[in-house]
């Protein structure tokens, strides 16, 4: 079994370096938000949102870890969803308008 791929933040990247996967709607729905991993100790957090405009975020926070005794081939994950009221994503860009950072603020804001 091939190791996960944690570094596509994207569907676009994800169908340029994974030949094999397919996407049904909007596979950017939810917009990452943060995400951090490590390759080589096979453990990756990711949190993302997904904005119902006027209304709030619903937040989902994902850990998974690959499993360190034979056979190497598994992981643990843990996700949860959390609705948060009043909130947007903010989007934050560099000189060259690319998205750099997003964070959650309330509305209006």
């Amino acid at each position: 079994m091939k190791d996960q791929n944690w570094k596509n933040n994207s569907v676009k990247q994800t169908l340029k370096d994974i030949p094999d996967a397919t996407i049904f709607g909007d596979g950017d729905a939810f917009k990452l938000i943060s995400k951090i991993y490590s390759v080589s100790e096979g453990w990756v957090e990711i949190t993302k949102a997904l904005q119902v405009d006027g209304l709030g975020c619903v937040l989902q926070v994902q850990t998974q870890q690959r499993n360190q005794s034979p056979p190497n081939d598994n992981y643990v994950i843990s996700d949860s969803l959390q609705w948060i009221p009043g909130v947007r994503i903010k989007e934050f860009k560099d000189e060259n308008s690319r998205i750099v950072n997003r964070k959650l603020v309330a509305i209006g804001q």
